[in-house]
Formats: C-alpha cells, sequence, structure tokens
C-alpha cells in the first residue's frame, strides 16, 4: 500500500424517514455511522443524504439542526477539524428545494485541500468548518440544480436533483456529485416490459445530468465519483414471471383502478404473491436476499461504458421496516431493489490505490437505519495526480502533476465523440409520457380495445350511420366540430360515438347497452393457441365488487371504465388519421373491423340472462310510458324503429 495514499470514506444515505420518526430512529442512525466511521479510519469523510428532513421540512428543522450539532461535535469526529456542509433547506422554492445535504470532514493531516469555485473558475483554501443552509443558491462552492419539470413522471414537481462539489486532495482533483431520481410511484405500472416508464424517466434525468457535467467549458470535466438514490429498480416484471412460474393470476379489481390488485395462487389455492400499487407482498420475503435478484438490476447498462460500480455483494438496499424491531426486514410495499448506489468515471478507477483494498457495502445491516441501508465505499485515493485526462484509455504522466490546477482543457477527443454518441441515443428519444404516433408500418392491426358494441341508453339514438363515411366524422371528432344532432336519414339522434361503435352491432335484435359490454369484450388475441389477457394492470378482468356496498361500487366502476375505454378509443383514432391518408382509409378500417370480429368473446349465460331480462322490463316501462304521452306521434314517424320495440318486440301503437 501507498503511504501517501489517502483513506476516504463515501456514505450515501436517504434519511428522508429517519427524520420523520426522530425520537425512534435519529439516534440509532447517529450511533451506527459513527461506529462504522471508528472501525474505518478515514481521512476523507463524504456524506451525501438526500430527503433531508423528510417529507415535511419545516416540521423536522430543529432535528435536522440537532443531527449536525451532534455529529459535529462527536468524539469520533473530533480530529476532522476542516469542515464543509451544504443543505438545500429553501422549502418554499419549488423551483429550488432539493432536500439534499452534503457533508464533507477532512482530517487534520490532510494538509493540502483545496475547493472549487463554480463563480470564478477557482480552488480555493479549505479551513476550518463552514455550514451552509436555508437559501444556498448564492453559494459559489458548490453547484446545485434541480431536474426541468418536463422530465417528472406526470410532471409532478418533486424534490428531485443533484447538488456538486470539487475538490483538490493533496493534490488529486475530483468531484463529488449528490444525485436523487425519480421513484417507481406504481407497482401495477412498473410491472409493463423493461425499460418501466419511470426506468426511461430516470435514465433521462442521468444522462441530462451527465451530458451536463460533460459539457461544462466553464468549469473542465474531471474524474468524479456520483453516489446519492439513484432510485434504480429491478426489472418488476421479470422479477413477477421469475416467481410466479405455475402460479395462476387472479385480478382483484376496486372502484378505484389505482387499488386494484393482482394475486398469483398456487395448486393448493394460497396466495404466493400480490402486487397492487404500493403493494408487494411474497409468502417468504427473504428469497430477495439471494443472488437470483441481481440480474434484473438493469437500469445501469445503457451507461456501462460511462459510469462504473465496483461489484455489489450486499443485500438490496430499500424498502427496509422502519421498525427498530426489525432491522433486517423488507416491507411489503416494493420490490426490494438496490436503490442507493456509489458509482464513478472510468477514469477514477485510475485514482484508487490498489483496488482489491476497496469496500463497497451497507451500513447498519443488524441496525434499523430507517427504510433505507446507508451504502458506503471505502477506498484509497492516489495523491499528487494532479487533474488528470478524464479518459480511461489515457495512462497518467508526471506532466500531470505539474498541469496548472485550475486549468480547463481535460477532455480528449476520442471520449467526447464517444460520449456525446451515448448521450444523443438516449437523450433524443421521445418524453416517457409524451404522446408518439403510431407506427403503422410495424402496426398493421388496431390495438385491442374493450368497447365493441353500441351505446344505446335510449332507444332514440341513431344506428344508420355507415362506415362508408368515417373518414369525415373521425376529422370532426379530431378537431372537436360536431355539430350534427339529429340523423338526416332516420330523424334521430346523433350521439357521439367511437369509431367501432358507428357501424350497427345487433344480438338477436337485441342491442346491447355499456353494462354488457363489460362482459362481452373480453380482450383476448385472436389466435386460439395464444389466448391471453391484454397487459393492462389498471383494468380488472370483471366487475365483481367485494366490497359492503356492491351494487353503488358496480355502478361506479363500470361508468369509471366506460370514460377510460372511450378515451382510449379516441386516442386510436386521432393517431390512425394522423397516418392513414387517401383512399386507403376504409380498407384500413375494413381490416381492422375485421380483425375485432374475429376475436374470442366469451360470456357466462347467467350474466347474459340476467341483463336481457333487465332490458325487456326496462323497454316495457318505456314503451307504456311512451303511449301515454304526446311524443306518440313523432315515435310512429321514425322507420329506423319499424314500429316495434328492439329489446322487446312489443307493439308501438
Amino acid at each position: 500500500m501507498n503511504a501517501k495514499a489517502i483513506e476516504c470514506l463515501l456514505v450515501t444515505a436517504n434519511c428522508g424517514s429517519v427524520f420523520e420518526d426522530p425520537s425512534r430512529l435519529l439516534e440509532n442512525w447517529i450511533a451506527e455511522f459513527l461506529s462504522h466511521v471508528k472501525k474505518s479510519k478515514p481521512k476523507f469523510i463524504g456524506l451525501h443524504l438526500q430527503e433531508v428532513g423528510g417529507k415535511t421540512y419545516e416540521k423536522s428543522m430543529e432535528y435536522v439542526e440537532q443531527f449536525i450539532k451532534i455529529m459535529c461535535e462527536s468524539n469520533e469526529l473530533s480530529e476532522f477539524a476542516k469542515i464543509r456542509i451544504y443543505l438545500d433547506e429553501d422549502y418554499n422554492s419549488a423551483e429550488h428545494f432539493t432536500a439534499l445535504g452534503n457533508l464533507y470532514f477532512v482530517h487534520n493531516s490532510i494538509n493540502c485541500l483545496k475547493i472549487w469555485n463554480f463563480s470564478n473558475h477557482e480552488f480555493e483554501d479549505v479551513e476550518g468548518k463552514t455550514i451552509q443552509t436555508g437559501n444556498i443558491e448564492s453559494v459559489a462552492t458548490k453547484e446545485k440544480a434541480k431536474f426541468p419539470q418536463q422530465f417528472f413522471p406526470e410532471c409532478k414537481w418533486s424534490r428531485k436533483g443533484f447538488l456538486r462539489t470539487r475538490w483538490n486532495i493533496d493534490g488529486s482533483t475530483i468531484d463529488l456529485i449528490n444525485i436523487h431520481l425519480f421513484h417507481d410511484a406504481s407497482n401495477l405500472a412498473a410491472c409493463e416490459p423493461f425499460p418501466s416508464v419511470y426506468c426511461k424517466s430516470r435514465r433521462r434525468a442521468l444522462i441530462h445530468t451527465l451530458e451536463r457535467i460533460h459539457n461544462d467549458q466553464e468549469n473542465g470535466l474531471v474524474p468524479f465519483f456520483i453516489f446519492g438514490d439513484f432510485n434504480f429498480r429491478c426489472d418488476t416484471e421479470g422479477v413477477v414471471r421469475k416467481l410466479t412460474t405455475h402460479l395462476t393470476e387472479q385480478r382483484i379489481p376496486h372502484l378505484k383502478t389505482d387499488h386494484s390488485k393482482v394475486q398469483f395462487r398456487g395448486a393448493d389455492g394460497s396466495i404466493q404473491l400480490t402486487v397492487g400499487k404500493k403493494e408487494f407482498t411474497h409468502i417468504d420475503h427473504k428469497i430477495f436476499k439471494e443472488d437470483w435478484l441481481k440480474k434484473f438490476d438493469r437500469e445501469l447498462e445503457p451507461l456501462e461504458d460511462i459510469l462504473y460500480e465496483f461489484p455489489i455483494s450486499f443485500s438490496p438496499t430499500y424498502p427496509f421496516e422502519e421498525n427498530p424491531q426489525l432491522p433486517n426486514h423488507y416491507m411489503t410495499t416494493r420490490c426490494p431493489s438496490w436503490c442507493d448506489r456509489i458509482l464513478m468515471t472510468k477514469s477514477m478507477k485510475r485514482l484508487i490505490e490498489n483496488e482489491e483494498y476497496t469496500e463497497y457495502g451497507i451500513i447498519g445491516k443488524d441496525i434499523c437505519m430507517g427504510d433505507h441501508k446507508p451504502v458506503y465505499l471505502k477506498l484509497y485515493l492516489k495523491t499528487n495526480q494532479g487533474k488528470i485526462n478524464n479518459c480511461d484509455h489515457v495512462q497518467s504522466t508526471k506532466e500531470g502533476c505539474k498541469q496548472n490546477l485550475n486549468s480547463k482543457i481535460n477532455a480528449c477527443e476520442t471520449c467526447s465523440k464517444h460520449m456525446n454518441k451515448v448521450f444523443c441515443e438516449y437523450s433524443m428519444k421521445p418524453l416517457p409520457l409524451s404522446s408518439s404516433k403510431i407506427n403503422l408500418s410495424k402496426n398493421n392491426h388496431m390495438p385491442l380495445v374493450s368497447i365493441s358494441v353500441v351505446d344505446a341508453d335510449t332507444l332514440n339514438t341513431c344506428m344508420c350511420k355507415k362506415i362508408s363515411d368515417f373518414e369525415n366524422r373521425t376529422r370532426k371528432y379530431i378537431n372537436n366540430t360536431v355539430n350534427e344532432k339529429v340523423c338526416s336519414t332516420c330523424g334521430l339522434i346523433i350521439k357521439k360515438q367511437p369509431m367501432l361503435v358507428s357501424k350497427q352491432v345487433m344480438l338477436g335484435d337485441v342491442i346491447v347497452n355499456r353494462i354488457d359490454s363489460q362482459f362481452l369484450s373480453s380482450t383476448y388475441s385472436s389466435s386460439p393457441s395464444q389466448i391471453r389477457k391484454l397487459n393492462d394492470p389498471y383494468t380488472p378482468e370483471s366487475i365483481e365488487s367485494h366490497s359492503p356496498q356492491p351494487e353503488m361500487e358496480e355502478e361506479n366502476f363500470i361508468n369509471n371504465t366506460i370514460e377510460e375505454d372511450d378515451s382510449i378509443i379516441c386516442d386510436v383514432i386521432k393517431h390512425k388519421t394522423d397516418h392513414i391518408c387517401g383512399d386507403n382509409i376504409l380498407e384500413d378500417v375494413d381490416n381492422s373491423l375485421q380483425n375485432f370480429h374475429n376475436l374470442n368473446h366469451s360470456v357466462s349465460a347467467s350474466q347474459l340472462q340476467t341483463r336481457l331480462e333487465i332490458l325487456r322490463r326496462e323497454s316495457q316501462l318505456e314503451c307504456s310510458s311512451k303511449n301515454s304521452g304526446s311524443g306518440l306521434s313523432d315515435l310512429n314517424n321514425k322507420s329506423s324503429l319499424n314500429s316495434k320495440c328492439l329489446c322487446c318486440s312489443c307493439a308501438i301503437l
């Protein structure tokens, strides 16, 4: 071991839950961290915190102050006289607040210590203790940014961003970057094929950060560590598929689609796995500590040429129970994942002395540290390396030690081209939640939808509109210019319908209404050998209710589902008309309709019989009412009804 190498301890910790329950967790957290410092005996400590103060910072400010005071005055850190602390506490500023905290403690044995000034682009000496809190936007020795609002899933602005500092430690220059990326809001949405919409959002924000640092002309580029709560999640769809082999899937619907669940049962009927929006319950949660889960940790794959991480030998760092009595147990809210990571540029490896002495693990394995276990990296940093070229293929030379520390030229053309290629490949992709046009060359068939029958809430609805004028009506729907109220052919009311329902669909002279469409329109693949459900985690398979008020819940559930389906079909129409042109539109529509008629539909006899009986009673009552009303003569003049009720075939006199 080189006697001049400096022992460094880098730690990342999401401490939000600790500040939300300080009476039970804060003291133990501090004690365990200081115990690890005492055992490691580092000379430079970099502690990156996320969610400082918890969800409501204003209620936890006193505990944050107490936390800083205990840390600075502890015996374990008594020989660390050079301290720099940055706490973003301006919680009233929605456009700036990140709740990030960077804490640095430097041992007295390090004589040459400098920190970069991002305003005048020069290093300045570090002496004594400086704590920057509150609004730190004007502090020059850090760079802080919140991610653009369009990067946030569903554009719901939260406290996500990065906080960077630059150090020269005994002649070697490095950047230390604290980062907090987006979480998974719903396990159901995360079950889509990898990469999920949340994974794409995280990747986009991370690439945005790397690109910003790489293209920083004013401050130049140096090797860096980037460590924080990346919120990297395992490939949830792959994990579920692995865990549910030979199991039977059952959907549990709810009034609110967000509360729907999917259960997987064994041959004996026992529940093995339950997946809900915020539920991920397995019969044996210890299984997630086994090595098989690592192959589903895939979010870093696209950036492996840029970022490096030492091999992971510890269990997933999230989500642990917040109960001091259960320090090793995972909560049943999310699929356990390695959210907290310490990454570096590949050039950073050239500054590390003897990698075999490097330690990468977690703090508080047997102590409750909140829902996140802190992750640490212990390494030995080479000294007097100067501001080395940030390219892993360029060998370090003695000239690097003599290089001006304030130089901004620090990247070769080869690496710059490679980085820009990677950034362009991913950053130019559309936002995960933005609308994108459907490519008909890859998808010649209309997507499966869950409405394939007409809405006939009243018998006064026009049923004679033909497919032939589909193109004109579609354009009207898109431009919101539908002004036609009465059909010129039959004189009945024209109701605004989605694409497929404009063609008359009858079932034994009985018009099927919306409720029946829930049973009749099951979305299966057209291939009998590959019958499968459409992968829609938010749509239950049936409207069977398990609540104390099933009838009311059923009605609300049906109405909500119909609204969602209508919007889906309208979107399909919009995308199709963006691409379909000229005489091909009728052919495409006919082909799409034919594909729908070929679908396999099934409905139980009891369900259909019940609905038909209800329709017949309602029709009889309506007929009686109309016979005694003043509108009788108008009804008799409408040829589309053929003087008979279509539901019960009773004559209209």
